[in-house]
């Protein structure tokens, strides 16, 4: 991932709701290995139409991929095991962004009755929340100011 992209992963609800049966704010690291995969099988469909509407559809650099967008530009991954939705990955561009890209996030979500994770920490499909944490986002300190964001990591 390049550090100009802001990065998102898309979760099945159903599969967070049966593990805590609640959803919780944060995920740790291994949790979310263990919480790949969609068994309620969601349409590839309507996913697909969603995805072509925002970015062009492209060879993956994997098999079992899917892949909409460039890889260090604005890009949608679906990955695949045994057929079925195994993750979602979705980078947004913020040297170029597009405001539309939110739309395709939120559409994506409610249609596959999924959750967004964002840095371990999970939201509902809510415009407001993706916005405020996109703009906190590393991606976004880098490119509001290159140096600083440089120099605060050597102070860490």
């Amino acid at each position: 991932m390049a550090i100009w992209q802001f990065h998102i992963q898309i979760l099945s609800k159903r599969e967070i709701e049966v593990k805590y049966q609640s959803i919780p704010e944060i995920i740790g690291e291994n949790d979310i290995e263990n919480l790949k995969g969609w068994s309620n099988k969601p349409s590839l469909d309507k996913a697909t139409e969603i995805l072509s509407t925002f970015l062009q559809p492209k060879q993956s650099w994997m098999d079992g991929v899917k892949q909409w967008g460039e890889e260090d530009k604005d890009c949608v991954e679906l990955f695949f095991e045994n057929s079925i939705i195994d993750e979602i990955i979705i980078k947004i561009d913020l040297r170029n962004f597009k405001p539309e890209l939110l739309d395709l996030v939120m559409d994506l979500s409610n249609e596959l009755e999924g959750l967004i994770l964002i840095e371990n920490r999970l939201y509902k499909p809510v415009l407001s929340d993706l916005i405020k944490e996109l703009n906190n986002s590393n991606a976004s300190k880098f490119l509001d100011n290159p140096k600083k964001y440089l120099d605060d990591l050597d102070d860490e």
